[in-house]
């Protein structure tokens, strides 16, 4: 029997020869919260069109919220296991449909502040994530993990106040790995330019 769903998918390419993979991680956020484990989504997407078809596919299930991307990448693409390129402007065009909450890059370099914002000007996403540095994957899969953990695990009713907290507890606990990796979190607002939950405050 499944259990209660933390309203996240992952989707995920193959680090080529790395025999690595951020599910296990992420089973761990998932796993370890004090109301008990929670289920989440997983799709691996080795090439552009099986990332449009996980999108597709994941954008049909009510109960995702949020979506982690796991990926290559450097500074304007996504880059898939087989070689394919998916550029900043296709990959907002692929979740412009959708009605997901929030989207984490844990991608190289894609995440910096002016991609996110695209991706908040051009879809009804309300939050979006990422680095814009060239990361370590080890460094940046462990802060992925603390990022999940504090996501799925609010007990907020409010949902507008989840990211805000994630946010805040990354800034507690690791300040220096958000520096140095380049995190950005962009939450939508009244704004025409979305807030940086990561600017000090």
């Amino acid at each position: 029997m499944r259990g209660r769903h933390s309203g996240l998918a992952v989707i995920e390419s193959r680090w080529g020869v790395m025999d690595l993979s951020v599910h296990p991680l992420v089973k761990i956020a998932c796993g370890g919260l004090n109301s008990g484990p929670l289920e989440f989504d997983y799709e691996l997407a080795n090439s552009r069109v099986s990332l449009q078809d996980a999108v597709l596919r994941l954008s049909k299930n009510p109960q995702i919220a949020h979506v982690y991307l796991a990926f290559h990448g450097a500074r304007n693409s996504l880059e898939c296991f087989n070689g394919d390129k998916v550029k900043i402007d296709n990959l907002v065009a692929l979740f412009a449909p959708t009605s997901f909450e929030g989207v984490h890059l844990g991608v190289c370099q894609v995440g910096n502040k002016k991609n996110l914002q695209k991706m908040l000007d051009r879809t009804k996403l309300r939050w979006a994530s990422g680095y814009s540095a060239q990361i370590d994957w080890v460094g940046s899969a462990a802060l992925d993990m603390q990022f999940i953990y504090e996501l799925v695990g609010s007990t907020r009713r409010k949902r507008e106040m989840i990211i805000g907290d994630a946010a805040d507890a990354l800034k507690r606990h690791a300040a220096g790995a958000c520096k140095d990796l380049g995190l950005s979190v962009l939450v939508r607002g009244s704004e025409e330019v979305a807030a940086n939950l990561m600017d000090a405050q």
